[in-house]
């Protein structure tokens, strides 16, 4: 469907951009502390959340993992507070 041609018009794009915007984001959430809770929207295969010690809620549109939670972006089940950094 659309969401998987989109994904995959994307990750074609990015490997031509000389720094990876996932890498950049899994390293700084890496360096913050253990028990930081990060909620990543917009999320793709949930690869920050496989990547890190942190505990990242994952969302997108469609969850193309079990992990991922399809969601509108705009009411997403995040109780206010609960997470440290987006």
């Amino acid at each position: 469907g659309a969401f998987d041609e989109y994904h995959k018009g994307f990750r074609a794009q990015v490997q031509k951009w000389p720094v990876q915007p996932v890498d950049e984001a899994i390293a700084w959430v890496a360096a913050q502390p253990a028990d930081c809770v990060v909620a990543d929207f917009g999320c793709g295969d949930a690869r920050l959340a496989r990547s890190v010690r942190q505990r990242v809620r994952s969302f997108d549109l469609v969850a193309a993992r079990p992990e991922v939670e399809a969601c509108n972006m705009a009411a997403t089940p995040l109780e206010d507070g609960s997470v440290h950094c987006a």
